[in-house]
């Protein structure tokens, strides 16, 4: 029968009376404490996210988390887990993968099965409100569930049956058997301990597992740590046996001055053991003695992973991602450099002796490879782009731009596909903006691109010869855009260069503020509401990058924000909260994160059915959670990775928007959302008009405020708007306003004794001109 421990699903775990008892010291029981109102808060998240559409992992065709464990039942089924919380299972032989189960915030280290239906993965805590460190399947690994087995400790583990497993425990160089209904860890092998100073240290760890026919189980230990100290200077490895399934241990051998870290038995006789300088070893006793077969005293890397599919063949790869393999039994070898890193992670599992996969590092990050020839050619199994899509935009619900690194990328397909349209031999790209379907501006480190052709064809320039730098580029129309932290050589000041006729000229405007720190987006909300945040608080300009002002001091080195408006705004100033304000920014309201983390982006993309709006916020770790202002809950939702998210981009359609997050590893996702039309008739409200200055009479200055109305006709063009003063014999006296404009509501503050004018008390008339839209209006002036 088996043991119903291991079936309490996720949320048996919340109410489990025998959940302490899974803890073997009080520090861990501690640990779990803590943890317990993150869990319940994290529950609450679960249960009511099911009320939203889900994001979608649009692009890459794989997450491009680091994979840790391979396993395959048969020829075509096998799984792998990695560093983004997922399980994915591929039913052809590795062709193609799909993700089956996913975990947010928890990182898998080894997936095991012990026959063709069950199977068991481990998460050890790697992330704050990281909750579940065990997972298992009944069904061969279409469904996964978290179970309450704590593994959180865990460095290897080795399920022996439905309802016995082996662990050994992470820096304490233990092996701990579970057996029982209660959840009571039973510790069957201890590791020597020495004094390391002040401390007493176990000599190292217990690295590895594996089952043999029979009852037997071996161990692979290292004493790296003693050694490390100069505490020993011989015997570092060892291998342990346990004849009745993990309940006693003895050891098998012992021997090396070096550590060894992988092994792997072809059957009960036949293995193979890896350690420093490549070094393979071969046992054709079951591990009673070893005979070295290989190794490349030029380098240090250390074998990090061996698979035996049969008594004749073994591969091994190094930490340099070099993969090392014979076909006859160790008597030639063969080498194959595939990889690329220092001492990095690397995976390999064969099923046969053709097919076999490698998990690990090259150049551009993790990777994932396949051979179906014995490992003499590889290829990597996603067929996505590799790079990162640290900034995108989308013109519509098919066409969007990417950049990243020195490459720019396009999809027409909303995202599932992506081509390189350009590469920069010299720059790296930072920002990019479309203005129409034809016209893009990027902007690189030192350059400014743009293309009005969709991105086939690119010019450049650069604003001055002696930028060190620029940060990003916004736009609020065609006509108006802001390239923003702008840095020079030799100069400590911000700039933002300012374009009012759509990038033909660009004059830069200086922030007067000393030692200015970073701020990694900049957005408008209309003509007088220009909005950045970085560690001094939140900034506001009300001309167009001319001037600044903060409205609110508290912020960070990563400060993320967005406003919908000129008064609805939400900002991130630490890793604990949320902020959000409805009045422009003269008060704030506070929210608690469900977790701590770094956020990178805000978006607030409008109205719920109670017309509430809603918020994502994107993160590190792949961090993304929805928040609706003013409600109880803040809201997980999954992402399918770890990678880094760095932006929103959205397209509304009616009262449907779309909306991307981009990031590290390729990384985009998406997801629709409906929206209501509560401001859908605003843009009726505003009509040409001004109104009567205010105070009036006056002394000694007065404002006039007008504005443009935001219909069709005006939608996409400015307007040259004139403003000006007449005396009582209709001459002129003063020029208030005399620029474009954008649709919108303005005001202009009029001092008749300032600058050139020195005006005596009496009647003035104020007069406006917009386009065909003329008023006049009478004030009066008492010194």
């Amino acid at each position: 029968m088996k043991n119903i421990l291991f079936n309490f699903t996720l949320l048996s775990h919340c109410y489990n009376p025998f959940n302490n008892a899974l803890t073997i010291t009080a520090k861990k029981d501690i640990k779990m404490k803590k943890n317990f109102t993150s869990f319940l808060l994290f529950l609450l998240i679960l249960i009511n996210r099911m009320n939203f559409p889900q994001f979608e992992l649009r692009y890459p065709d794989l997450p491009q988390d680091q994979i840790n464990d391979i396993v395959f039942l048969n020829d075509s089924k096998g799984f792998f887990i990695n560093d983004g919380g997922s399980v994915l299972m591929t039913e052809d032989g590795g062709v193609t993968w799909n993700i089956v189960a996913h975990f947010q915030r928890n990182t898998f280290s080894q997936i095991k099965f012990i026959d063709e239906n069950n199977g068991f993965a481990v998460s050890p805590y790697s992330h704050i409100g990281d909750d579940i460190s065990f997972i298992f399947t009944t069904d061969g690994g279409f469904n996964w569930s978290a179970g309450n087995v704590y593994m959180g400790d865990a460095l290897t583990f080795l399920p022996i049956s439905e309802s016995a497993i082996l662990k050994s425990l992470e820096y304490d160089g233990t092996i701990n058997k579970l057996d029982n209904f209660f959840g009571n860890w039973v510790q069957t092998y201890t590791i020597p301990y020495f004094w390391n100073g002040d401390l007493q240290s176990p000599y190292g760890d217990i690295l590895q597992f594996q089952k043999l026919p029979g009852d037997r189980i071996l161990a692979l230990g290292s004493s790296w740590r003693a050694k490390a100290a100069n505490f020993i200077s011989d015997s570092v490895s060892f291998i342990l046996k346990s004849d009745d399934l993990g309940s006693t241990w003895d050891t098998l051998w012992c021997d090396f001055s070096f550590a060894s870290q992988a092994f792997a038995f072809a059957n009960s006789s036949i293995g193979w053991l890896g350690s420093e300088h490549s070094r393979i070893y071969k046992s054709t006793n079951g591990g009673i003695s070893w005979q070295l077969k290989y190794s490349d005293t030029l380098n240090n890397f250390s074998i990090k992973s061996i698979s035996s599919p049969d008594t004749n063949s073994i591969f091994a790869v190094n930490g340099n991602g070099k993969v090392i393999y014979s076909l006859n039994g160790g008597v030639d070898w063969n080498e194959n450099q595939i990889g690329q890193g220092f001492d990095s992670f690397f995976n390999i599992y064969f099923l046969n002796q053709s097919k076999g996969f490698l998990s690990g590092y090259d150049s551009l990050g993790s990777n994932f490879w396949l051979t179906n020839n014995g490992g003499n050619t590889w290829e990597r199994v996603s067929k996505s782009l590799r790079g990162n899509l640290r900034s995108i935009d989308f013109i519509n619900e098919n066409i969007g731009i990417g950049v990243g690194s020195n490459f720019v990328y396009k999809t027409k397909d909303g995202g599932k596909n992506w081509k390189i349209l350009y590469e920069s031999t010299s720059d790296n790209f930072s920002d990019v903006k479309f203005i129409s379907q034809d016209t893009v501006w990027v902007v690189g480190y030192d350059s400014v691109y743009k293309s009005i052709n969709g991105g086939n064809t690119w010019d450049s320039f650069v604003l001055q010869d002696n930028i060190e730098f620029m940060r990003g580029i916004e736009f609020l129309n065609s006509n108006i855009g802001v390239i923003f932290e702008v840095k020079r050589n030799l100069n400590d000041t911000t700039f933002n260069y300012v374009t009012f006729d759509g990038g033909v000229t660009w004059k830069p405007y200086p922030i007067d503020y000393m030692f200015l720190t970073s701020f990694f987006k900049l957005k408008f909300t209309d003509p007088g509401h220009l909005w950045f945040v970085n560690q001094q608080g939140v900034w506001l300009s009300k001309d167009t990058a001319k001037t600044w002002e903060i409205i609110n001091n508290e912020g960070s080195l990563f400060s993320a924000f967005d406003f919908i408006d000129s008064l609805t705004g939400v900002y991130i100033p630490d890793h604990d909260i949320i902020n959000y304000s409805t009045d422009g920014g003269a008060t704030w309201d506070v929210k608690d994160k469900p977790y701590p983390n770094q956020s990178t982006d805000v978006f607030i993309y409008g109205p719920d059915h109670s017309g509430r709006n809603r918020v994502l916020i994107g993160g590190l770790d792949g961090s993304l959670i929805r928040y609706i202002l003013n409600d109880v809950f803040i809201y997980q939702i999954p992402t399918y990775t770890s990678k880094y998210l760095f932006n929103f981009a959205s397209y509304r359609s009616g009262n449907k928007i779309h909306i991307w997050l981009g990031g590290d590893g390729m990384t985009l996702l998406y997801e629709e959302q409906f929206i209501t039309s509560i401001n859908d008739n605003e843009e009726e409200k505003i009509n040409f008009s001004l109104s009567q200055n205010y105070p009036n009479p006056f002394n000694p200055t007065t404002k006039i405020k007008y504005s443009i109305p935001n219909v069709e006709t005006y939608r996409d063009a400015s307007l040259q708007i004139v403003l000006k003063i007449y005396d009582v014999l209709g001459k002129e006296v003063a020029t208030l306003v005399n620029e474009e404009k954008l649709p919108g509501v303005y005001e202009v503050e009029f001092n008749p004794v300032s600058g050139i004018w020195n005006l005596a008390s009496g009647i003035y008339y104020y007069r406006i001109k917009a386009g065909d839209f003329i008023e006049t209006k009478k004030m009066i002036y008492l010194k």
